[in-house]
């Protein structure tokens, strides 16, 4: 699954040129482009080391993808004027802006098309679904925008998976593009012991009669797959792999828990309140920069004050400026010392390890893409999967 690089730097070993763009484009948007398969392609990826087979598919395959599907190049487009931005290097905001409108204008009218067959677009739509958590991550940094703006971004990281279920998998498979796909293995019976105290006794505080009571087994799913955050971050410590199980957290989610969030129950935003502390581990990634900051901001005002005695460890984390008090808060132990040094640390069990990832399917465990067995939580693919952003 979409990983994580830092800033600029280390830049590509070789530094490719795009393909030519289609008419229509211009040098800005040529420039745009080379920015982001010399650049902006590393800051999607775990890989640290001289072979980075993700960091390659994003910028030979993607980009050859979006010569033919005009919403994937403008989101690639986008995603280049906006880490410049990021880095205040000179750039062209109203070009930056309209191709983000064109990303979304021309990805909703794929998704509307009236064509039967759209199996065709499906890849494309799969890798701009991706990208586009990036991209809509600057409304995290933009203190007019919404409030509660993580409900939003996690309707978009709904959106992958929405696609990826519909998907043919050996069609997929055969694409090349599986390695941006691949997550963590989760084991849900060590998460389990992991998950807070107190995140528990709010579940079997639920009476008969509440509305969260039919939702019961959901969030206790859901507080199982965030037990296996404080699992790995108390026993491995930081690393690519701690990072990766942050930002994918939100595909293994029942999808009836992301329509609790959305309905904005109090016990699935201290749920996503104890979730956004572990973004705050993300700040050294350029699109991530403040997201948890602002999801714990706006989360801690907003919950009911009913729940305010759930929320001491989001309140006390968004008070901490660096990652290791962070960690400590999270995991409630002011001796504890990663494993792992903090930021992109990167040696070779730090290689093993991320050689190591494949497909895993919705339970955390290992898959082939061949597999189809049953899915959960199916929508229809006619409905954009995406809110107004």
């Amino acid at each position: 699954m979409l990983g994580l690089w830092d800033s600029v730097g280390p830049p590509p070993p070789v530094v490719i040129d795009p393909p030519f763009l289609p008419s229509g484009s211009d040098v800005a948007d040529m420039k745009l482009l080379w920015f982001f398969t010399n650049y902006t392609c590393s800051s999607f990826s775990v890989e640290g080391g001289a072979v980075r087979p993700v960091e390659n598919v994003l910028r030979n395959d993607v980009v050859r993808m979006s010569l033919q599907a005009p919403f994937l190049r403008h989101t690639l487009l986008a995603l280049a004027g906006l880490h410049q931005q990021t880095l205040h290097v000179d750039f062209d905001l109203c070009r930056a802006l309209q191709h983000r409108a064109n990303a979304f204008h021309d990805f909703r009218m794929a998704f509307e098309s009236p064509r039967a067959d759209m199996s065709d677009m499906f890849p494309a739509m799969l890798i701009n679904s991706l990208l586009l958590t990036a991209l809509t991550s600057q409304s995290f940094r933009e203190w007019d925008s919404q409030d509660l703006y993580i409900i939003n971004w996690m309707i978009i990281w709904r959106g992958i998976r929405i696609i990826l279920d519909r998907i043919d998998k050996p069609t997929l498979a055969n694409s090349g593009l599986q390695a941006l796909f691949y997550r963590p293995l989760v084991d849900l019976k060590q998460a389990v012991v992991e998950i807070p105290a107190n995140l528990l006794r709010m579940l079997h505080e639920i009476e008969v009669g509440e509305d969260d009571y039919p939702d019961a087994k959901i969030y206790f799913k859901t507080l199982k797959y965030l037990g296996s955050l404080y699992h790995h971050l108390r026993h491995r410590g930081f690393g690519a792999i701690m990072r990766l199980r942050i930002i994918t957290w939100f595909t293994f989610l029942p999808g009836r828990f992301i329509d609790l969030a959305r309905d904005k129950r109090p016990r699935a935003l201290v749920i996503v309140a104890h979730y956004a502390a572990f973004l705050k581990l993300m700040g050294e990634v350029w699109w991530l920069k403040r997201v948890g900051d602002r999801a714990l901001y706006d989360l801690c005002r907003f919950i009911d004050p009913k729940f305010f005695n759930l929320l001491q460890m989001p309140r006390a984390a968004q008070a901490m400026t660096d990652e290791l008090s962070v960690a400590r808060v999270i995991l409630n132990d002011a001796e504890w010392v990663s494993r792992v040094p903090a930021g992109h640390h990167w040696d070779e069990q730090q290689e093993s390890e991320t050689r190591r990832l494949t497909w895993v399917n919705n339970e955390g465990r290992e898959a082939t893409l061949k597999e189809e067995g049953a899915v959960e939580d199916l929508e229809p693919v006619t409905t954009v999967p995406y809110p107004d952003v």
